[in-house]
């Protein structure tokens, strides 16, 4: 059973947290108050495993997380966006499955009900100016109060909708400031709960097309080995395969109900091997929220903000939606990023290509964020070899993210060119890449690049997947 392979996974995730951190995690917030989203997705997560039978030993710290978070939400703004729509999900998940007493579960509807949205969120529609995805967090979490009939503000939700409409590329994929690719799906991912959940606001056929156009897309960006693309912020952090994993299976769920059993079989295979990878990483990086093997509190390779007790438990949060999108009687078939062959390029926002003929993966960044990336092929992965010995993405000299110790320079596989007796690299900040001719045959894939350097100086840079 799907949904059984889930909660193991979920499970896993949960095992990071001893009972000696949860302890402490609780003292920590009765102290100081709520102030951010990591201790409620803490315990809206061990919710769903002891719901489901699981972790029962934990029971009472879920309690004890439970009644804090409902009692302070309406009284702090400690980052609710992302908490509510999570412990919405919860309570839906325990009254279909009988599983906490209905008291328990309408006193904590009746405390997330005492609060306007003005005063349960910081990103509302008022502000002006552009709104990033805060802002959907908090159009789904308030759509969440109004599914749950606790005073949820629908009016409220189109407004903040609204403040998003112009940050959509060709594809369906969402702008966030500088296009990382999770923003992006994880935006998106939002939208399907929002719409899964009866949202018919004014804007539905809107979002829902998104959302069509983009599944179809994402299938193209995933390599060989279901590892999630690179590109800007948060792109490699434990929790991306996961994003995935509930995308694929909205998708699958979504073209099941409109009879179009091929493309439901194709999405439905590309969650299950996503699924798959998330047990891998979980296992392969074992009590890491990032996919290195330094300490996980040394906080190497994450942005500041990025800290265990909020990144770690993000894997079993982005599977809670997969328990709601997760139809059973889904065949599968094989998906593009398995077997098929393409070079396939983003839109102008997102700058990437990808190759593809099955059993080779490449990715290229056409004009990199330099925060994070470096421009030039970031990624050669082969089907069946593990990804750390593998090229699986390009690195910055001087990323927002912390290091062991300072880059010598960018890097990426790239052209090199003389001048005045030094080498010039392709991934050096400035040079940008053009896809100029793509073949794709029986026998082969092949790009077909121009690198322009800063100087003007351009070169052509090929690159080949052939059989």
């Amino acid at each position: 059973m799907i949904k059984d392979r889930i909660l193991d996974i979920m499970e896993s995730s949960l095992e990071c947290y001893s009972k000696e951190r949860i302890e402490k995690y609780i003292k920590s917030v009765e102290e100081k108050g709520l102030t951010e989203h990591g201790f409620p997705r803490l315990g809206a997560n061990l919710g769903f495993l002891i719901i489901n039978g699981r972790k029962q030993e934990l029971k009472d710290y879920f309690y004890k997380i439970m009644d804090i978070c409902c009692e302070q939400i309406p009284k702090v703004k400690a980052a609710n966006e992302f908490s509510i729509r999570e412990i919405a999900l919860l309570i839906i998940m325990a009254d279909r499955l009988s599983a906490i007493e209905k008291e328990k579960l309408l006193e904590w509807k009746k405390k997330l009900s005492l609060s306007s949205p003005f005063d349960l969120y910081k990103k509302v529609y008022t502000l002006g100016g552009r709104l990033n995805n805060w802002a959907v967090f908090a159009a789904v979490s308030e759509w969440m109060r109004v599914f749950l009939s606790i005073k949820g503000d629908s009016d409220f939700v189109d407004k903040q909708i609204e403040t998003q409409l112009e940050w959509f590329d060709k594809d369906g994929f969402y702008l966030e400031p500088h296009e990382p690719m999770v923003y992006d799906v994880v935006t998106r991912l939002l939208f399907c709960q929002i719409i899964h959940f009866g949202y018919n606001g004014k804007y539905k056929e809107f979002l829902d097309e998104k959302l069509k156009t983009a599944g179809i897309e994402t299938l193209k960006t995933i390599s060989c080995n279901a590892e999630t693309p690179f590109g800007g912020r948060s792109n490699q952090f434990i929790y991306t395969e996961a994003v995935y994993v509930a995308i694929f299976m909205h998708e699958a769920e979504r073209y099941k109900k409109l009879n179009n059993n091929e493309l439901a079989k194709k999405f439905r295979k590309a969650s299950v091997i996503m699924l798959d990878r998330v047990k891998e990483n979980l296992t392969f990086y074992k009590g890491r929220h990032i996919k290195n093997f330094y300490e996980s509190d040394s906080k190497i390779g994450c942005e500041t903000y990025a800290y265990f007790d909020k990144y770690m438990i993000t894997v079993a949060s982005y599977l809670q939606l997969a328990l709601f999108y997760s139809i059973e009687d889904i065949k599968e078939d094989e998906t593009p990023f398995t077997s098929e062959k393409y070079v396939y390029q983003t839109s102008k926002q997102f700058h990437k290509a990808f190759l593809s003929n099955g059993e080779y993966s490449l990715q290229v960044d056409l004009d990199a964020d330099y925060n994070y990336d470096a421009s030039g092929l970031g990624r050669i992965h082969k089907k069946g070899a593990p990804d750390a010995i593998c090229l699986s993405v390009p690195f910055a000299k001087k990323p927002n993210y912390k290091l062991e110790k300072v880059n010598d320079m960018p890097f990426s596989i790239c052209p090199v060119i003389e001048k005045d007796n030094n080498l010039i690299f392709g991934a050096e900040e400035g040079a940008k890449y053009k896809l100029i001719k793509q073949i794709v045959r029986e026998e082969k894939v092949e790009a077909r690049f121009i690198c322009t350097y800063p100087s003007k100086k351009r070169v052509n840079f090929n690159l080949l997947i052939d059989n």
